[in-house]
């Protein structure tokens, strides 16, 4: 697990690692790095009967890699918006076919789609009107349609929606003639580094593919991990001479890494998650408001200051937990201190931000992002207005020699 980065003379020089099994750390001394930790997703406490540690998306992307950016100096971007996906029950399964419909039977997607929100904005939406709960409806697929779905949703590849079937089984409800009740869930944040066509960040020598740079797709990830590969490859080849690591900055992330491992007191990392995580559900769960966002910052960091430090490890696991909840809490304090900053509301794909307090969106916020950097161990926001870039050509592809963020 990567702990931190290295960096001299503003730019990346490689890594800390630990290893999760003996609690040992390691440098990594490189001309160039390439950052695929996943995303940041241990944040809510979204269901508690679900899947490993309370949520639907992976359990070991605890915002690991914008953690370490933010900590570097590096920009991070869009970290206001939310991820969420419909589920139905304690499985954390998707529903696949069929329609969405509110609790009067209407089938309201469709004037969603004429305003080109998000599904998942939409049904939030319509369940802050009052119109829930909302019903999955595969009552008019064919014969055929559902027999696909059936066989879907059979495949144990296709987990947890393999579950769907037991769990339909087991409540009696039939598909082909029950609708199925489900709601929308948070699992976890859009944002991440701000970084160019190629994966660069605005950390010289740093580089991002996956869902670190918010590519939650196969395809995204594929193409992405190529570039960045290639990028920092050629990155490192112009690099005459191997900036030399800052010794003092690596004995200070080793003492700060391992540091839970020597306290005889204090308070278990997985109890310090709960709490940061329960603080992220009631403040700034999937509607917000400035008041509740501003309380919220200020449970944070008071943790950050008070009990963080406190964190105790005993032994190589927890210290992997302790290593994790310090980012959780940090993804968390951004995305709080983010969203208060945004003052509308804005459908962006499956992910959004709804402020009940400002609920549409803004003119002065048209083409304008938020931009999250840590300068001189403040926490700072700044709107910048988003620039259009033209992908590179294949020939302007295959022709770059210097690939800068």
């Amino acid at each position: 697990m990567a702990v931190d980065l290295l960096t001299n003379g503003g730019k990346v020089v490689g890594a800390v690692g630990l290893n999760t099994r003996t609690g040992e750390l390691t440098a990594f001394h490189a001309k160039a790095v390439v950052m695929c930790t996943g995303s940041a997703s241990r944040t809510y406490v979204v269901n508690p009967g679900s899947k490993w540690f309370y949520m639907r998306d992976m359990g070991t992307n605890c915002g690991d890699g914008r953690g370490m950016v933010y900590r570097a100096g590096g920009e991070l971007t869009m970290m206001e918006l939310i991820r969420t996906d419909h589920m139905q029950g304690n499985i954390m399964a998707r529903f696949w076919g069929g329609k969405c419909v509110n609790g009067k039977g209407e089938d309201f997607l469709t004037e969603t789609y004429r305003k080109r929100w998000s599904r998942s904005y939409s049904m939030h939406l319509e369940e802050e009107k009052g119109n829930g709960p909302l019903f999955w409806d595969a009552r008019d697929l064919t014969d055929e349609q559902m027999d696909h779905l059936l066989a879907y949703t059979g495949d144990e590849k296709n987990y947890p929606d393999v579950l769907l079937n037991e769990y339909y089984k087991q409540r009696g409800i039939d598909r082909r003639e029950d609708p199925a009740e489900f709601e929308s869930q948070p699992i976890g944040f859009l944002g991440g580094p701000v970084f160019n066509y190629y994966g660069g960040t605005t950390l010289p020598g740093l580089y991002a593919a996956g869902d670190e740079i918010w590519m939650d797709s196969l395809s995204g990830a594929y193409a992405f991990a190529r570039r960045a590969g290639i990028a920092a490859a050629k990155y490192a080849d112009l690099q005459e001479d191997w900036t030399p690591i800052d010794v003092k900055q690596l004995k200070g992330i080793e003492e700060k890494a391992l540091a839970p491992m020597g306290r005889e007191e204090g308070i278990p990392p997985q109890e310090l998650e709960e709490k940061v995580r329960g603080i992220m559900t009631k403040h700034a769960y999937m509607s917000k408001t400035g008041p509740m966002l501003e309380h919220g910052l200020k449970l944070l960091r008071e943790i950050r200051e008070k009990w963080l430090p406190k964190v105790k490890a005993g032994n190589p696991h927890e210290l992997m937990r302790a290593a994790e909840v310090r980012n959780i809490m940090t993804v968390a304090e951004i995305h709080m201190a983010a969203s208060l900053f945004r003052t509308e509301s804005v459908p962006y794909g499956r992910h959004f931000l709804h402020r009940l307090d400002y609920p549409t969106q803004h003119p002065t916020w048209y083409r304008q992002r938020v931009v999250v950097k840590k300068e001189d161990g403040e926490m700072k926001l700044v709107k910048r207005k988003t620039v259009e870039q033209r992908p590179p050509t294949r020939e302007e592809y295959e022709a770059v020699k210097e690939v800068k963020p």
